[in-house]
């Protein structure tokens, strides 16, 4: 239960201007990793691109914190909450899940590997235990209201919107749109299923540290800022989106080694990763 310090408004704003860091922390790191792949170059290529990911990353965080804090939300549950905002983007921003389709015109493994792989490894877990690091959870309150909602839901579905423009991606046809349709409406079932079970009963999670989680953070900026900097001069266009060749091998390595890093750790620990 809150103490007399959490009723305190000084101790009320003080939790949520750490929030906001975190979540600017978290949209940061995920922007040094889209354009360690891009590149620097990609910069004066497509100027109006940055803004428009940051307003998209910056909306999805500061859901997903929302929804962290007012369901207690563990790392283990991103496994399932990325399936329903990457598939999401993958079916209307990237467009990855059309270019080599297969079983119900879907390409199962790019929908798969990024969804796990990307979005609940490095550009969840890893993230969130980054932008946690830096800014610490109190057990204090939600940070959105039902307005706020509203109005992050419509920022993120207006930078979609953009990038899809923008990506020339193509149009789902009608059996891949079905498919895709029935993926985010069981992902969202199951997220609300383990949510059930994550209540507000559930005691907060105080952060612990880890050295090991540290160097993994430490590494991969400094890993981003290479990529980005240093190899940009063989670009190519696997799907919609231009990537320097090198600094996109390295980063879907990286992203795989990330991922297995995270699970040892989590199998030898046998305690939740801090998000």
């Amino acid at each position: 239960m809150p103490g007399p310090a959490d009723n305190n408004p000084a101790h009320l704003t003080g939790y949520k201007n750490r929030q906001w860091l975190w979540i600017l922390s978290a949209t940061l790191f995920n922007l040094l990793f889209e354009y360690s792949g891009r590149g620097i170059n990609n910069l004066f290529q497509m100027p109006f691109l940055l803004p428009v990911l940051f307003c998209l990353y910056f909306s999805l965080f500061t859901m997903i914190d929302d929804v962290i804090v007012r369901f207690r939300l563990r790392d283990y549950h991103f496994l399932i909450l990325a399936f329903f905002y990457g598939t999401i983007y993958q079916f209307f921003a990237s467009g990855s899940v059309f270019f080599r389709p297969g079983v119900l015109g879907i390409d199962w493994v790019a929908l798969i590997f990024i969804n796990l792989v990307m979005w609940a490894s490095l550009q969840g877990v890893l993230t969130f235990y980054f932008a946690t690091r830096l800014f610490p959870r109190g057990p204090h309150t939600p940070l959105l209201g039902e307005q706020d909602w509203i109005i992050a839901l419509v920022v993120n579905f207006i930078a979609l919107v953009l990038i899809h423009i923008g990506g020339n991606i193509p149009a789902p046809k009608f059996v891949p749109l079905c498919t895709g349709t029935v993926i985010i409406i069981i992902a969202a079932l199951a997220f609300r299923r383990q949510v059930k079970k994550v209540t507000w009963r559930s005691a907060f999670l105080p952060f612990r540290k880890s050295n090991v989680l540290d160097l993994v953070c430490l590494f991969s900026i400094a890993l981003f800022l290479v990529n980005g900097l240093v190899l940009v001069h063989d670009p190519v266009q696997p799907y919609t989106t231009i990537y320097n060749a090198t600094a996109w091998r390295i980063d879907l390595v990286w992203a795989v080694s990330v991922a297995l890093i995270l699970l040892i750790y989590r199998l030898i620990k046998g305690e939740p990763i801090p998000v």
